[in-house]
């Protein structure tokens, strides 16, 4: 029997699990919430939410799918549908949804997930132009920024990937993986000072990465070198 209040009560009670990370109880919360009422949006989107944090892909498209049912206008559900595809390895699908999902509310969010779609495709091209869409509606957009730093180290544009890491550390100076790839970057093109740099940031932020570690140690031999 549909019963909307009962239906919210476990709605409420799930986003109070979710927020303490108790994913399990949340996921029983979510479905007793969608049993008294199966037309619940926010119910279905949130379930889909947990179910691909937990890497479960294709529950977690059954709920996106069942939101959209219910709101086919919501740009939310089709970029989470267009995420879940994409981290599912359908590609194709995603693309349809990211692209619905720009139809409805162009943001940076959905160009960068798109961006993000094309590289999956290796189409790097289409991905640096959805990255740079996605800055110019968010000029504060660290992940765009990062992800344009990845295409052009592909691209073996090792400049442009300077810029861009840089900006997204600047974004986020204590992100370890935007320092990485700038340590990196900094190293292809010769700046080996200002990657041990980086690598040596790294380091202090986090004592146990082994990467950071290895790439200092052959830096300074290479620096050594030179002197």
């Amino acid at each position: 029997m549909k019963n909307k209040a009962l239906s919210f009560i476990y709605l409420k009670k799930a986003l109070s699990m979710i927020e303490s990370g108790d994913y399990s109880q949340a996921v029983d919360l979510l479905q007793e919430a969608i049993h008294y009422n199966p037309d619940c949006f926010e119910a279905h989107m949130n379930l889909g939410i947990i179910y691909h944090r937990m890497q479960k892909y294709n529950l977690a498209i059954d709920e996106f799918l069942e939101a959209i049912r219910i709101n086919p206008d919501a740009s939310a559900g089709h970029l989470c549908l267009g995420i879940a595809y994409s981290d599912n390895g359908q590609l194709s699908e995603a693309l349809g949804e990211l692209n619905e999902a720009l139809r409805i509310s162009p943001t940076a969010e959905v160009y960068t997930n798109l961006g993000v779609v094309f590289l999956r495709m290796g189409m790097l091209d289409e991905a640096l132009n959805a990255q740079m869409n996605a800055v110019k509606l968010d000029p504060g957009h660290f992940l765009a920024y990062y992800n344009m730093g990845v295409i052009y180290s592909m691209r073996d544009e090792h400049e442009y990937a300077i810029r861009a890491f840089e900006r997204a550390k600047d974004i986020r100076p204590n992100s370890i993986i935007a320092k990485v790839n700038l340590g990196v970057a900094y190293a292809r093109v010769g700046r080996l000072n200002d990657a041990l740099s980086e690598f040596q940031d790294v380091l202090e932020l986090d004592p146990e990465n082994l990467l950071a570690r290895k790439n200092i140690e052959i830096l300074k031999r290479e620096i050594g070198k030179q002197n």
